[in-house]
């Protein structure tokens, strides 16, 4: 009996060095992974700049069906015209400034998220806003 309790405790040792092992590993593929996401970006602004007279991505505009969720794309999805309300669905401003860049940044919103941060709902859901 001594030596099954002896054993368990030293299983439950090992796994405890071994998941915090592993939660540091995950971590630190997450940091390596926005890294890369920002590093991109910068390249992305660079070559819209390039493309664009040497003026970086900002307008403050409204297009409609031109929102960063797709599925305010969608017809009827959004009240109005996605710029009057209190929805700014289609409005590029400083929240959005990612639309003008996607192109050049391999047309993934992926590389706009760092993987230990979450996507805020209310926002991306009513205004497309990550």
């Amino acid at each position: 009996m001594i030596e099954l309790l002896v054993v368990i405790t030293i299983i439950s040792i090992l796994a405890a060095i071994l998941s915090s092992r592993f939660w540091k590993a995950k971590e630190s593929v997450k940091r390596t992974t926005c890294n890369f996401n920002l590093r991109s970006i910068g390249q992305a602004i660079l070559l819209y700049a390039s493309d664009s007279d040497d003026h970086y991505p900002r307008q403050d505009d409204c297009v409609t069906g031109v929102s960063l969720n797709p599925k305010l794309n969608d017809p009827g999805q959004v009240q109005g015209d996605g710029c009057s309300n209190y929805s700014y669905a289609y409005r590029h401003d400083h929240y959005k400034w990612p639309i003008w860049i996607i192109n050049y940044a391999g047309k993934s919103l992926e590389v706009f998220q760092c993987p230990s941060r979450e996507i805020d709902p209310i926002n991306w859901n009513r205004d497309g806003e990550g």
